[in-house]
């Protein structure tokens, strides 16, 4: 984007949604502390990072609690010539974005890859213009969920089925206030293994959340939502100056948009819009799409403020990072 002034940033992406964070507020950068959908304000700058969560190749985690993608190892559809086709774009695609900053791709519902919670990485050679283009030092396939430090800052998150999982367990209202729960419980899987297929682990869980982060990310959702959660030491009061920003990083299916974190202020959060928005499925159609998805799944494979905004209260706060 246009720019005066050069301002480095990270960010995530979710082909169907992305997120991304600046080093320092660019001039008339965004504000709040809350919000759903876009606005946030203007943000200009250099992307440091690029976190592609999930929806590649496969389907998005609303799609597939919308019963979309069956078949495959991850579940997910299509033909032979389709999903051949679907990875020369997402390679050529990827060899572009890789020449301009560095680009970490995870995997989601319906990849080729394991169903089970951790996912492994996709093949590198699933993408060898990519790879050519960048080399490794910029261009990389990790895991799911998936966590690093840009410059500092602490990023953590999932392509999204644990909250899709949660949302149809539970009496949570909205993926965010799924993301939240799974923030105050420092647990990125809360349902697995029971309800969410997951592998076993023999005297420790992957899925705990060791050190809280300074971002908490989840994909593929049909809307952007972000929410900042104060943080507090023990018998002590919130602070409103430490804490984590959870994020909900919509398909680009149903928002075509990025969603921006300053990297030196994450409470500075900006939804950068690419076209028009998608029809919001009604809330009762999507939880029996959701128990339909997971019935298959378990028994086939392995910054404006917003309504969502408000500041969090007593029980809502969390500790330190890193206490």
């Amino acid at each position: 984007r246009p720019s005066a002034i050069k301002v480095p940033e990270a960010a995530v992406l979710h082909p169907h949604s992305w997120v991304s964070v600046p080093r320092r507020p660019p001039h008339g950068a965004m504000g709040g502390t809350g919000g759903t959908g876009g606005g946030g304000g203007t943000g200009g700058g250099e992307v440091r990072l690029l976190v592609v969560c999930g929806g590649t190749l496969g389907a998005s985690a609303s799609a597939s609690s919308s019963g979309v993608s069956r078949g495959g190892a991850g579940g997910g559809g299509g033909g032979v010539g389709q999903g051949a086709s679907a990875l020369r774009e997402a390679d050529a695609l990827f060899a572009r974005l890789a020449g301009a900053t560095r680009v970490h791709v995870m995997p989601g519902y319906g990849e080729p890859t394991n169903l089970s919670i951790p996912q492994m990485p996709l093949h590198p050679h699933l993408f060898p213009r990519a790879r050519a283009a960048a080399g490794r030092a910029r261009f990389r396939c990790v895991s799911n969920p998936y966590g690093a430090t840009v410059e500092g800052l602490q990023i953590l998150g999932h392509s999204g089925q644990p909250v899709q999982d949660l949302l149809r367990c539970t009496r949570h209202t909205s993926p965010l206030h799924a993301l939240d729960a799974c923030l105050h419980a420092m647990h990125l899987a809360p349902t697995a293994p029971d309800t969410l297929p997951a592998q076993p682990f023999h005297g420790m869980d992957p899925l705990v959340v060791s050190s809280v982060p300074h971002v908490l990310f989840s994909g593929g959702h049909d809307r952007a939502a972000w929410r900042w959660k104060p943080a507090t030491a023990t018998g002590s009061s919130p602070s409103e100056e430490r804490g984590t920003m959870c994020i909900c990083v919509p398909a680009f299916t149903s928002q075509p948009a990025v969603v921006l974190v300053n990297l030196d202020e994450p409470r500075q959060v900006h939804v950068q819009q690419f076209g028009e928005l998608a029809p919001e499925r009604p809330a009762a159609t999507a939880a029996a799409a959701a128990a339909t998805a997971a019935a298959a799944a378990h028994s086939g494979a392995d910054s404006s403020a917003g309504p969502q905004g408000a500041a969090p209260s007593g029980a809502d706060t969390l500790p330190r990072p890193g206490e």
